[in-house]
């Protein structure tokens, strides 16, 4: 530590009426291998702090991986549950459905075969689609 911070120290003590003010920094302490000179045993209080504080970094890493590896799961686990969802619903497509196309297009199920759909959008007008296209299923049919 500085030799100036004793004898501030030694002056308060002494004189009540001085002013009690504080240094805002403390002069740099000179580095000796076993802590201070005249003082073995004690560190730079700069060091302690530094020292102290010095894991915030790290913790803070460890929270913000944290939150990101939970985002990545919950988002990871509501594509695979839409995902299935809609393997679903296609796979339990019929014939009368009334379904939307991925395109907007409305129509009604008149074929089914392994990999396409083929709609009825109008009278005498019929499309053809992959499976895939199609986006939801509006109106089931009567059974």
């Amino acid at each position: 530590m500085s030799n100036s911070l004793p004898v501030w120290v030694a002056q308060a003590a002494t004189n009540p009426d001085a002013p009690n003010v504080v240094p805002d920094t403390l002069p740099a302490a000179p580095s000796a291998p076993g802590g201070v000179e005249g003082q073995p045993g004690t560190t730079d209080p700069t060091m302690q702090q530094q020292q102290a504080t010095g894991g915030g970094f790290e913790f803070m890493m460890l929270i913000f991986l944290g939150v990101m590896v939970l985002m990545l799961f919950f988002s990871w686990r509501s594509q695979s549950s839409e995902k299935k969802k809609r393997e679903a619903m296609l796979s339990s497509l019929t014939k009368g459905a009334k379904v939307q196309t991925i395109g907007g297009i409305l129509g009604t199920v008149t074929q089914l075969k392994d990999d396409e759909v083929v709609l009825r959008v109008d009278e005498g007008t019929t499309l053809r689609f992959t499976r895939g296209a199609v986006q939801s299923v509006l109106d089931e049919p009567d059974a």
